[in-house]
């Protein structure tokens, strides 16, 4: 009985543990993800400063035909960076949960192991 109750305490350890570990991952993808909204906003913003501050000349026709694929490629590789950084969140909340599961079988058979000898010198 005793050991059962520590199985279902290491089991809620545990449950404990993995929705700790996904807050964390999903907390952290929300921090990148409003870091790059903030980033985005902020670049918008300089631009939109910068465009009333200065008058158009052909040369800036010039300028912004340059600037605009290097705009379209600091966004892909942001958007690349925000996936990679998704899929490293869910690589660690899968290893973790899986840790756990390993850890939580190990210390139930440790569990059922210390009940059988307790038994066994009980006769």
């Amino acid at each position: 009985m005793s050991g059962r109750s520590a199985i279902a305490r290491a089991d809620e350890s545990f449950e404990v543990i993995g929705q700790r570990i996904g807050l964390f991952a999903a907390l952290t993808r929300q921090r990148i993800q409003q870091a790059i909204v903030t980033a985005r906003a902020e670049a918008d913003a300089m631009d939109h400063v910068q465009a009333k501050a200065h008058k158009p000349t052909n040369s800036d026709a010039v300028n912004n035909d340059r600037i605009q694929p290097a705009l379209l490629r600091a966004e892909a590789v942001v958007d690349s960076t925000s996936k990679q950084l998704s899929n490293i969140s869910k690589r660690a909340l899968f290893q973790a949960q899986r840790f756990g599961a390993y850890l939580q079988e190990d210390i139930e058979d440790i569990l059922v192991e210390a009940q059988h000898l307790r038994l066994l010198a009980k006769k």
